[in-house]
Parts: C-alpha cells; sequence; structure tokens
C-alpha cells in the first residue's frame, strides 16, 4: 500500500512496508546470525587444533628425583659428657702456656737488659752479676714488674747468696710469659732453675712436677723463682 500525498511542487511518499516483507527481511537477519555463529565456531575450532599440535610438539619435562621431597633424614641422640680441662701445653723448648686461651707473651727471646732500670730496684741489693743480669732482662721485657723478692734468709742456700729472685705474681698467663722469656734466655743468663706453679723447670729435662709443699707461697703459685749459677 502506498500513499501519496501533495503539497505545493512538493510531493513526500510514505511507504509501508507488508507484512511479507517485513518476514524476508527477518529470515534474512537470522541467516545472518546463524552465518556469524558458524563462523565463531570454525574459528575456536582451529584455535584448539592449534594448540593441541604446539602441546603436542613440545618435549616432556623430567623432575629430577632429588627435587622429589622424601622422608626426612634419622639422626641418634645427642650425647654430651664434661671432660676435664687439658692441662698448660709444654712446647718442644719448655716454654708453657695455657691451651684454651692461648700463651701471653712479653718481649720473649733477644738481648734486651735494662741496667738502670735494675739498678734503681731495691731488690738488687747483694745480687750477684748473674741475678743482675736476669734482673735487667726482665726489667727490659716486663717494665710493669715491680714486686720483687731478692737476698733474704733461708734454708737453702739461693737467696741468702744473692743468686736467686722471686718475682711475685698470681696472674698465670703472666708468670708463664715471665719464665717462658727467661726459658728461651737460659743459657745467656745462666740459669740453674726455675720454679712456678709447683714445678721446676732445668736446662735439658724440661718441666717437672714437685711435691705439694702446704701454701701457695711455698708452691711458687704467686711468684716465679730463678736461681742462676
Amino acid at each position: 500500500m502506498a500513499a501519496v500525498a501533495a503539497a505545493g511542487a512538493l510531493v513526500a511518499t510514505l511507504v509501508i512496508p507488508s507484512d511479507e516483507a517485513r518476514e524476508t527481511v527477518a529470515e534474512a537477519r537470522g541467516a545472518a546470525g546463524m552465518a556469524a555463529v558458524t563462523s565463531l565456531d570454525q574459528r575456536a575450532e582451529q584455535q584448539s587444533s592449534r594448540s593441541a599440535r604446539s602441546t603436542a610438539a613440545l618435549p616432556a619435562l623430567r623432575v629430577p628425583t632429588t627435587a622429589i621431597p622424601g622422608a626426612p633424614q634419622e639422626f641418634g641422640a645427642l650425647a654430651f659428657a664434661a671432660v676435664e680441662k687439658p692441662p698448660p701445653l709444654e712446647d718442644g723448648d719448655g716454654m708453657i702456656g695455657d691451651s684454651s686461651a692461648g700463651r701471653v707473651q712479653g718481649r720473649v727471646g733477644g738481648s734486651g737488659y735494662n741496667w738502670a732500670a735494675a739498678r734503681a730496684c731495691s731488690c738488687s741489693r747483694g745480687l750477684t752479676q748473674n741475678s743482675m743480669a736476669v734482673l735487667a732482662a726482665v726489667k727490659h721485657s716486663f717494665p710493669n714488674m715491680t714486686n720483687i723478692g731478692g737476698v733474704r734468709p733461708d734454708s737453702m742456700p739461693d737467696h741468702p747468696s744473692g743468686r736467686a729472685l722471686d718475682f711475685m705474681t698470681s696472674n698465670r698467663g703472666y708468670g708463664d710469659s715471665i719464665a717462658n722469656m727467661l726459658i728461651s734466655r737460659s743459657g745467656e743468663l745462666k740459669i740453674k732453675y726455675i720454679i712456678w706453679r709447683q714445678r721446676i723447670w732445668m736446662p735439658g729435662r724440661g718441666w717437672k712436677m714437685m711435691s705439694n709443699r702446704g701454701s701457695a707461697t711455698a708452691n711458687h703459685y704467686d711468684h716465679v723463682h730463678v736461681s742462676v749459677r
């Protein structure tokens, strides 16, 4: 059906579609939609096929056996036992030192003497020349050693004759250092023996334990005794 209206020179035509035309348009739209869906399905199938081929082309991965966690290793029960602290070590040259704390060193060895400090010490009165050499050597290596005994009455002849010195210290490391220095120069200083911490050292014999005399002083735990020839 068509309707025509005239207004002056202008003519407008209004076309009203019939029912058959509407059905034709709907069928065309339905066909186009089905074609689009079919195209999407085909593309999805092609992509799926490509993914499958790519996956098949990849080599299989092998996981190392070391990466697979296993059962934890079992250990035996830990046991502890108390042991006695080892005695001080004695070197091949007879020197001593604490095996756990290390040896406290002075100026071991050498030929140093401090004669001025030795002569200024009140302990130098009545000493022999060999004892003075020991005193000067200790004053050189251990200038802070000031508590020193020399000539005094004693049942043994060394102190009364001026051939012995006592270097007073209860510090084990300090006493070890003094004894070690004197041992390293024993020939030069003409040392006859050294007593320290209930042990006696003689040239060529090394350290030997002594019997218990009762007190710390008698056992030489508070001083290093040196006797010279």
